[in-house]
């Protein structure tokens, strides 16, 4: 029995590395499948916008990556738009570099204006390139089913149901998930981005 709880012992490190190496690999390999999905250029921007994301998050206070998107998001869940910009630096080249991002995966209506600020009403669009990459890879992440499958029947969602239902739904290791990542991204930062360059 000692033998047995030795050995154990000895290799269940390892494990535990190969369980978190096997799941890497996954995500890694879903990322992959994603991205081929997409126009390379597309695919660039959207990780250059991707990064920036998570460049953010990080500015926030938190323990850990996690927290971190929750305290970020939470000025644009509670409709505090005005505290949600003050996070985000002006980078007019980034912002000019997101246009062709932006146009891809978004349609345009009417203008909306509250108080000074004015943005684009705007819809994801079903059948862009975004959402068929990610109906791809749906089986990666039941949130990447669920996220298609409400574009598929209502068109949009929006910043502050998004970041809403990411701080009450998303478990930890959702918000770290790549792919996951990139619809935040899509979602909640491209949207603020083109307000941000409407306004020059």
């Amino acid at each position: 029995m000692s033998c047995l709880l030795t050995l154990y012992a000895m290799f269940r490190p390892l494990t535990l590395s190969l369980l978190i190496l096997a799941l890497s690999s996954s995500n890694h390999n879903c990322l992959e499948e994603f991205n081929k999905e997409l126009d390379e250029d597309y695919a660039i921007l959207l990780t250059e916008l991707t990064n920036q994301f998570e460049s953010l998050v990080k500015n926030m206070d938190g323990n850990n990556y996690a927290e971190q998107s929750r305290n970020f998001l939470k000025p644009i869940a509670s409709g505090n738009e005005k505290q949600f910009y003050a996070q985000i630096p002006k980078d007019e080249d980034f912002e000019r570099r997101m246009v062709k991002l932006d146009t891809m995966i978004f349609k345009y209506n009417n203008y909306h204006s509250e108080d000074d600020l004015t943005y684009r009403c705007r819809a994801n669009k079903p059948q862009s390139d975004f959402i068929h990459a990610l109906e791809t890879v749906k089986d990666c992440n039941n949130l990447i089913l669920e996220y298609t499958t409400t574009i598929q029947e209502f068109g949009e969602i929006g910043p502050v149901l998004t970041a809403e239902g990411a701080i009450t739904n998303f478990s930890d290791k959702d918000l770290n998930d790549p792919i996951i990542k990139r619809i935040l991204a899509v979602e909640i930062l491209l949207p603020y981005l083109s307000t941000i360059s409407d306004k020059h």
